[in-house]
């Protein structure tokens, strides 16, 4: 989400899954934004979002298992909160809780509590569409209409070997970044 023109396209195919792996979560924008409560919609209509990381993403669960990748520098973008696609010009919920740092032009806890509302409509059970993995199964998604995530996968868990293939990535100069370093890997 941090950059200009965000990834058009992703995709997985499971090169070797067993049963019970860890699923991809996947939320429709458009959705989160077309069913979003008339009283919600009138506080974020005209509103801007500040999207990427200072220096690692946002761990919002707190779950401490979770390796977080942390670069040496920080990447954002600001982009309309209610953004339209940049082919359909169908308009999306354009939040993230992974990348949304925050709403401009509001007081912090404010807007972080806006966001948390935002968050608790656009990842509502109801329109989260779960996908169960088996060896060879090909998802491809249109990154700019859909998030996708996955809950914490566990190191002795079901074996869940995956390719990522993606459209080409354009990015500015600027824009390009260095590998990260994890937390909670030594690497000695």
């Amino acid at each position: 989400m941090w950059g200009q023109a965000p990834l058009p396209v992703n995709s997985f195919y499971g090169v070797e899954v067993h049963e019970t792996s860890v699923p991809p979560l996947f939320i429709r924008m458009a959705e989160g934004w077309a069913s979003l409560p008339d009283d919600l919609r009138s506080r974020v209509e005209g509103a801007e979002g500040r999207h990427g990381f200072e220096g690692s993403y946002p761990n919002r669960g707190g779950d401490q298992d979770v390796v977080d990748a942390v670069f040496p520098m920080s990447r954002f973008t600001v982009k309309p909160v209610a953004n339209p696609h940049p082919r359909t010009g169908e308009v999306g919920l354009y939040v993230s809780a992974q990348a949304t740092l925050e709403v401009l032009d509001m007081e912090p806890e404010a807007g972080d509590a806006l966001l948390e509302e935002l968050f608790v409509h656009l990842y509502d059970d109801e329109r989260v569409l779960s996908h169960d993995w088996h060896t060879h199964d090909l998802v491809v998604w249109d990154n700019q209409a859909v998030q996708h995530a996955r809950s914490t996968v566990a190191l002795d868990g079901p074996i869940r070997s995956l390719r990522k293939c993606t459209s080409e990535l354009v990015l500015e100069p600027d824009e390009q970044i260095s590998m990260p370093a994890f937390s909670k890997v030594d690497d000695t």
